[in-house]
């Protein structure tokens, strides 16, 4: 399964953001409000380009 991750962020706090993203990733683990966990395996990140199908959606998180 593939999970893919849209933000907006200032260049100068891209990598930033991208760190932490990749750290919440990179736990593995998420526990939902039902006490259900959830798990996963990171294996791999790396920057994409928007897609024409998230274009409208990366605009509006730019506020655009």
């Amino acid at each position: 399964m593939l999970l893919r991750t849209l933000f907006a962020a200032d260049p100068a706090t891209e990598h930033v953001v991208r760190d932490r993203i990749d750290l919440a990733l990179s736990t593995g683990r998420l526990q939902g409000p039902d006490t259900l966990v959830t798990r996963w395996r990171l294996h791999g990140s790396r920057r994409g380009d928007v897609t024409a199908d998230e274009a409208r959606h990366a605009e509006r998180l730019m506020g655009a």
